[in-house]
């Protein structure tokens, strides 16, 4: 019985062998793969703080940008209001000048259109009775 006690015992140390060196093995492992993950997790966070620098300056450059764009807008509309302001006045000159010379010029066109047909049918009178 003591050689079967020996023999198990044996068998008991040699599994509990194994195991130790495939837990040791398993250790370096995990050690390898959490050094590897600090490392990524170290990569990351420095990748995220240049793209916060980078996206906070292209912010900054898209306000600056938005604020160039509205000055430019305003300073397009006080434009745009000058030349209308200037136009005006020639504007209601035209329209003016029209409502008074529009009148007479188409009564006389009226009356120059009704001599010529006048002639025209007075001359075709003359032409046929001959």
């Amino acid at each position: 019985m003591d050689l079967i006690l020996q023999i198990i015992s044996l068998i008991a140390l040699i599994a509990f062998i194994v195991l130790a060196i495939y837990a040791v093995f398993s250790l370096i492992s995990f050690r390898k793969l959490s050094d590897d993950a600090a490392h990524s997790l170290n990569m990351l966070t420095r990748d995220v703080n240049e793209l916060k620098v980078k996206l906070i300056d292209s912010l900054e450059n898209l306000d600056n940008t938005a604020k160039l764009i509205g000055t430019s807008t305003q300073k397009m509309e006080e434009d745009v209001n000058s030349v209308t302001g200037i136009l005006k006045p020639f504007n209601k000159l035209a329209s003016d000048v029209y409502d008074k010379i529009s009148p007479p010029i188409i009564q006389t066109a009226t009356l120059i259109s009704a001599i010529s047909k006048a002639i025209s049918v007075f001359a075709s009178v003359l032409v046929t009775k001959k």
